[in-house]
């Protein structure tokens, strides 16, 4: 996925969805367990379609490939930042 917005919000929205099942097949002993399974896999494929469809669709028409913040095969995220610097390795015995 390519759209800051769908970057931005699809994982926290996921993660919260599934700290949810979580915490509520933690909580109770005899709850309702499968049919929350099956309501957080439906929440999140609806959430990810929904963003699909209005966000990456709608960007992917609409982009100007010669703008240097459009994801190119090159480049694939316009966000995209390294979360390491691998200049220690030179540094290893």
């Amino acid at each position: 996925m390519r759209t800051r917005t769908f970057l931005k919000y699809y994982p926290p929205l996921h993660c919260l969805l599934m700290i949810t099942l979580l915490y509520y097949g933690q909580v109770c002993d005899y709850g309702f367990k499968r049919l929350l399974c099956y309501w957080a896999f439906s929440v999140s494929a609806a959430l990810f379609s929904w963003m699909v469809l209005k966000l990456e669709i709608p960007a992917f028409n609409t982009w100007d490939q010669n703008l240097p913040n459009t994801p190119r095969e090159d480049r694939p995220r316009a966000g995209f930042f390294p979360l390491f610097h691998m200049g220690w390795i030179k540094n290893l015995p």
